[in-house]
């Protein structure tokens, strides 16, 4: 959540065009790769204590004016003023936007000012589920991400975003985060955080207030330079001085905000993922097949699952009149997830009905036969229609610390995330746009290198194809040399699994058949 009730100065620093800084998160004591905080992990807030699990399903009071937590004032209306502000420095058109803890003024201000991606790294699975409701409202890429930042932040690939603006409840942002940011920003890009100049108060503050509450630039500055920022890229911020309209145990409240204009430095660094252009993908959908949903139109169909036959479990789920899964299908996933047992890191692309993560979490867990069990600890999984990812919040798996949501199509979102991240990839999604044209036995090709970048030495990728003739086993093979993996980590068979023809019309009464199918698994070859 947000430090805006309490962090009122923006600051905002540009990246030198020659730098390409590698600073990481270090595991502060997360469990395994150091990038899921254990539940029961202590979370100091301004005036009282939580977990980081109790703020994850944690509700909030909330009116027209301010949003509380136990007390506590994470959100006010009067923070308009400068919110907007902080957006028009850290946005540029056709721009990549990072956001770190969600403020729905702040992320509206953000696709105002013309980003055309818009990534937020929220905790809270309230807080999450209102962000997707605004990103079906924007004909922007809006990509929601589950989870702390300190948690996400490490998977995101360094220098791919434009503006980042750092709005965490509780957490000052500290010489680790100012790492992370320069790393993740472009050479150019601009930084936004908040501080508070305390100002003046109907009553004073407590030295304890005063230290948690009261921002310091110049401490600010020592720890930029500290995280790697250069002298000559922080700017002096000017001040915006806000009064506000409510009190907050006893104090009435006068910030500081500073705000620095952004300038771009000449290209440089980390090679750019280019940012999505949906208008251009839009043109050419409805040149090629004006029947076919869009992206956006995509993420905001209803998806709520059919029940066919109760007494045998059977159920669908229909997207745009097609049957993107049917729990009948569950055999093949199952297989699939076999392949990945011992995997601590897991991408999953496609939820669907959760068949796949169901098994992914029962199947990818570790026992040495002697009780020395290890779950799946952290299981990033990309969902492309918003119904279907609310599903996966209210249900079981959702609640678990390890599952990191993501709102997105893998081709906007997986080019964002880090190298060599993952010891497993699972990939099953239902082919969108153009790619329904091609139909379902083909899109896996065009994954295959983003599947080979993000995996570990010896991670392992699965899929499943609809098409087990010889031209399609041999165009999969040659596929995955392309991307990268050897001829003898690349393992291609056929099987017969029971299918559902996934545009029959007369749908539920379809007949289920078995259909021979391509089980595939590539390992990418240990360093």
């Amino acid at each position: 959540m947000h430090a805006l009730a309490f962090l009122a100065v923006a600051t905002t620093i540009v990246v030198g065009g020659g730098e390409d800084a590698a600073a990481t998160v270090a595991d502060g004591g997360a469990c395994g790769n150091g990038r899921v905080i254990p539940d029961d992990r202590e979370l100091e807030l301004f005036h009282t204590v939580t977990d980081h699990g109790a703020w994850r399903g944690a509700t909030f009071e909330s009116t027209d004016e301010v949003l509380r937590f136990r007390g506590e004032v994470v959100m006010a209306a009067d923070e308009t003023v400068y919110v907007e502000g902080a957006a028009r420095v850290a946005s540029r058109r056709r721009a990549r936007v990072l956001e770190v803890g969600r403020h729905g003024h702040l992320a509206r201000e953000i696709l105002r000012a013309g980003a055309a991606q818009y990534v937020v790294l929220e905790p809270n699975r309230g807080v999450f589920d209102a962000a997707l409701g605004l990103a079906l409202e924007t004909a922007a890429s809006a990509s929601p991400f589950l989870g702390f930042w300190e948690e996400n932040a490490p998977l995101l690939r360094s220098g791919q975003f434009d503006g980042v603006l750092y709005d965490a409840f509780p957490d000052v942002a500290d010489s680790t985060f100012f790492a992370e940011a320069r790393r993740l920003l472009r050479p150019g890009g601009a930084l936004a955080f908040f501080l508070e100049g305390c100002g003046e108060r109907s009553a004073p503050p407590t030295p304890e207030t005063a230290t948690r509450e009261c921002g310091d630039w110049g401490l600010a500055r020592s720890r930029l330079l500290d995280a790697g920022w250069l002298p000559g890229e922080l700017k002096e911020p000017v001040p915006m001085r806000v009064s506000l309209g409510f009190e907050h145990s006893g104090a009435r409240r006068t910030r500081t905000m500073l705000v620095t204009e952004a300038v771009r430095a000449p290209a440089g660094g980390a090679a750019a993922v280019p940012v999505p252009d949906r208008a251009a993908l839009d043109r050419d959908l409805r040149a090629a097949a004006p029947e076919l949903a869009t992206r956006g139109e995509w993420q905001a169909l209803p998806a709520a699952p059919r029940v066919d036959d109760a007494d045998a479990g059977n159920a669908s789920l229909i997207i745009d009149g097609a049957v993107v899964m049917d729990t009948q299908e569950a055999a093949y996933m199952v297989d699939l997830a076999g392949n990945l047992a011992g995997a601590a890191s897991v991408l999953e692309i496609g939820y669907g009905l959760g068949l796949a993560a169901a098994a992914i979490q029962r199947l990818g867990a570790v026992d040495d036969g002697a009780g020395n069990g290890r779950d799946v600890e952290e299981h990033v999984i990309v969902e492309a229609n918003a119904a279907v990812l609310r599903a996966l919040l209210a249900s079981d798996l959702g609640a678990r610390s390890g599952v990191k949501a993501l709102l997105g199509f893998w081709q906007e979102v997986v080019p964002l995330l880090r190298a060599e991240s993952f010891d497993a990839v699972f990939f099953d999604p239902f082919p969108n746009d153009l790619e329904r044209l091609g139909g379902a036995c083909a899109h896996q090709r065009g994954f295959m290198a983003e599947a080979f970048r993000v995996l570990r030495p010896g991670g392992v990728f699965v899929y499943m194809s609809g098409s087990s003739d010889e031209a399609s086993v041999e165009a999969d093979t040659a596929a995955a040399l392309a991307a990268g993996f050897l001829p003898g980590d690349v393992d291609i068979t056929v099987r017969d699994y029971p299918m559902v023809d996934d545009l029959c019309a007369e749908y539920p009464n379809c007949a289920h058949f078995d259909h021979s199918v391509l089980m595939t698994r590539l390992v990418k070859a240990p360093a």
